[in-house]
């Protein structure tokens, strides 16, 4: 559940060349593709989606039925089309499945999971994760075997359960209170009941301590769930429904919670307790939202529109694609992190320039479960929004892995936001606009 390739640029020169041949010969050349499909096939294994999806789009109708499948059910997946995912994958299963090999059926059907969990068919996301783990267990490490029984515990507990549903009669404008971590956060009510929660887009599920959710009457679903720690410890945490909850006039229903030990989400460094976290789900069911400056949270009645598709998500993660100095690239966007944190995918990228300009520190990160340091640095980081370069200092570079194998080169928070008058984010379109 858990590249740039570096060919690209060279390809884009040889797709000029090969366009400027079919303008003037009027077909298309032998294997070319092929070619393109290598090429998408690539930059998706990369996960440089934004690219592969430019390329894609040129090239659709050269590509054959089997490669525009293939390509179009991970592009789908990221761009958060999850019934046309899930369509491509059964065709590819039922029409193609002598044709494809082991390796992508596995993938296939380890995406398709989450797809059907975001229809909130929890049942076709058991079924589908179920045969993953019957047909192909002996491909999984110890670790992602557990991952994926993980999440396997999740939709068997919330099979038969209805799906999430947000009633919106008209526009919401909630304050945002900032608490003593300076995280956004969000009134959460219900018939007397009121609780501040952290509204945080890079939760993958909505988070409640116990005692929250004797409070507000969280209905309790069978079996446990170990959940990864920042420091690498696991907490074990139980699943829940919230039958109804509410954010002003904004009611979320049958939202799912996975409910923490409240020492999970305590800092007792600092003295500081979350009660609760609103997490991605409940929030991409949301369609768009905007923040303000002056931390005013709305969600509109009418949604707005925008030229830029900059936005996608990896897994349950929402990602952006910026350009800076150094190029243009994919982070992941939290608007639960206070600060702008760069990957060690960046320093390496920019090792050279970093190291002759900055020095090295201790830095220390924090998330739940605790407190850890890395070896980082500080930087000022330049990125470029509407063709104007924004200048952010003391942002984090770590020179270490926070986790392995991460192909992003950072994470984007609430300093960038910071910036602008008003951020926007559509889920329907697919986009991030700053004003």
């Amino acid at each position: 559940m858990k590249k740039t390739a570096p060919i690209f640029l060279s390809s884009v020169f040889a797709l000029c060349l090969y366009l400027s041949g079919m303008n003037v010969y009027g077909q298309i050349p032998d294997g070319y593709g092929e070619d393109a499909y290598k090429e998408i096939d690539a930059l998706i294994e990369g996960k440089d989606f934004f690219r592969a999806r430019d390329l894609y789009r040129k090239n659709e109708d050269r590509l054959t039925e089997l490669h525009r499948l293939k390509s179009g059910f991970f592009l789908n997946n990221v761009f958060n089309r999850p019934d046309s995912c899930i369509h491509k994958m059964n065709m590819l299963l039922d029409k193609h499945g002598n044709e494809i090999s082991d390796s992508l059926k596995f993938r296939l059907l380890s995406i398709g999971h989450v797809n059907y969990s975001k229809i909130y068919n929890y049942r076709k996301a058991k079924e589908t994760l179920a045969l993953l783990l019957s047909e192909y267990e002996h491909w999984l490490s110890d670790a992602e075997e557990q991952d994926y029984k993980n999440t396997l515990a999740i939709w068997t507990a919330l099979e038969n359960q209805p799906g999430q549903q947000i009633e919106l009669n008209s526009t919401v404008n909630l304050k945002i209170a900032r608490d003593k971590a300076k995280l956004q956060n969000l009134l959460v009510s219900l018939e007397g009941e009121e609780q501040y929660f952290v509204f945080d887009t890079g939760a993958n599920l909505s988070t409640i301590t116990e005692t929250a959710a004797r409070r507000f009457g969280l209905k309790y679903l069978p079996g446990t769930v170990e959940v990864d720690a920042i420091t690498g410890n696991e907490i074990r945490s139980r699943i829940a429904i919230a039958p109804r909850l509410h954010l002003g006039s904004l009611t979320v229903r049958n939202a799912v919670f996975l409910v923490f030990p409240d020492e999970a989400l305590a800092f007792p460094e600092i003295d500081y307790q979350i009660h609760g976290i609103i997490g991605f789900p409940v929030i991409e069911g949301m369609k768009e939202i905007e923040i303000t400056r002056d931390d005013r949270f709305i969600v509109p009645d009418k949604r707005s529109t925008f030229s830029e598709r900059n936005l996608a998500i990896d897994f349950l993660t929402p990602l952006i694609y910026l350009k800076d100095k150094t190029g243009t690239g994919t982070y992941t966007f939290d608007t639960g992190a206070m600060s702008t944190m760069l990957y060690d995918t960046y320093y390496r990228k920019n090792k050279k320039e970093l190291d002759d300009t900055y020095r090295e520190e201790e830095v220390t990160i924090g998330g739940a479960g605790g407190l850890i340091s890395k070896k980082g640095m500080y930087i000022t980081f330049t990125p470029e929004i509407g063709q104007k370069q924004i200048s952010m200092d003391s942002v984090i570079v770590l020179r270490e892995a926070l986790k392995k194998d991460n192909p992003y080169l950072g994470n984007i928070g609430q300093d960038l936001m910071a910036k602008f008058e008003k951020v926007t984010f559509n889920f329907e379109d697919m986009f991030i606009r700053f004003d």
